[in-house]
């Protein structure tokens, strides 16, 4: 079981940006407190792959992508998107070289992700019911807060943090859903009027109620699916965790695309102009409450739904990559 301080539980985390690696590009960098290569083969793929050579532990980064496999610089032994040696000298060797340890990736919304664990056990979140949207994304900016993934995604569980902070009424009490081992949503009915800016921006529209379910997979990601009338917004959060309980925070914002190309570009282009500030802002003024937080699990009766959120984290699955020297002195 898992303490509130586990730090690199299996999931979906943002590595880098998709255009940062074109065909033929390698990197390497620190990920989850260890080192990984990210390549791109010439068939477009990117592939994410601990930053090691199983031989001798040369840094891959320092190779060359040949093919859709990676070539070590040490000795010129290529990996392919297997993880296999595929120019090992001799199979009659004594000794073979190990796989090479390969992670599930996927890129998405302008990103690499990178799954932390040998397989995934769920897909990254989307817009609900995509299949009949077209979606429009914009990536916000990425945020450093001084306090553990976990708590920063607790946030939105937090009822009385709403309540006395974000002065917000519920039409009805909220209603909390524990859908499997990883993932919980919490559905609220939210009456406008209210303090919060953006609460003040849907009653300057003449909107009288909103519709917010929010939802946490795996611990580090969360989303919230807001319906305001006819508006739809959703925003999802990547939450990595980087060393000294810090968070790295990459919010992704969605709308539906409006019909019409002409309509549709100008509606589309509108939203975001007044959404994106509304929403940074939100972000930013919670971002301050949550900076250096030292969490404690002092919960109270009003606080039942957090503490469900923290019940499941202990519950998740972590992983520790293989060490896969060759020998040891």
């Amino acid at each position: 079981m898992n303490t509130i301080n586990t730090l690199f539980t299996q999931n979906w985390y943002v590595i880098e940006n998709s255009n940062k690696l074109k065909k033929g590009d390698v990197l390497s960098k620190q990920w989850m407190g260890s080192r990984i290569t990210i390549y791109r083969g010439y068939d477009g793929r990117v592939q994410v792959i601990q930053a090691s050579c199983p031989h001798l532990g040369a840094d891959l980064g320092h190779g060359k992508v040949i093919g859709n496999s990676i070539q070590c610089g040490f000795h010129h032994l290529c990996f392919d998107n297997k993880g296999e040696c595929s120019n090992q000298k001799s199979k009659a060797d004594s000794f073979e070289i190990p796989k090479l340890f390969i992670f599930p990736s996927e890129e998405k919304f302008g990103v690499i992700w990178a799954y932390y664990g040998s397989e995934a056990l769920f897909p990254i979140p989307d817009f609900p019911d995509k299949e009949t949207k077209k979606i429009h994304v914009k990536a916000l900016k990425t945020k450093k807060i001084n306090c553990h993934p976990h708590v920063v995604s607790s946030n939105g569980f937090d009822i009385q943090h709403f309540k006395s902070v974000h002065k917000v009424n519920f039409e009805k009490e909220p209603v909390l859903s524990i859908l499997d081992q990883y993932k919980m949503e919490l559905t609220m009915h939210i009456i406008i009027p209210g303090e919060d800016i953006f609460l003040r921006f849907l009653r300057l529209i003449g909107l009288k109620k909103i519709k917010v379910t929010f939802s946490t997979l795996g611990g580090n990601i969360a989303s919230s699916h807001t319906k305001v009338g006819n508006i739809e917004i959703f925003i999802l959060f990547a939450n990595r965790p980087i060393m000294g309980d810090q968070t790295e925070n990459q919010p992704f914002l969605m709308i539906p695309k409006t019909k019409g190309f002409i309509k549709g570009l100008i509606k589309n282009h509108l939203y975001m102009i007044f959404l994106k500030p509304i929403i940074e802002k939100i972000l930013r003024d919670d971002a301050l409450i949550l900076e250096n937080m030292k969490f404690r699990e002092n919960f109270t009766p009003a606080d039942l739904v957090i503490s469900k959120y923290f019940d499941l984290i202990k519950k998740l699955p972590t992983f520790e990559m293989a060490d896969h020297r060759t020998f040891t002195l």
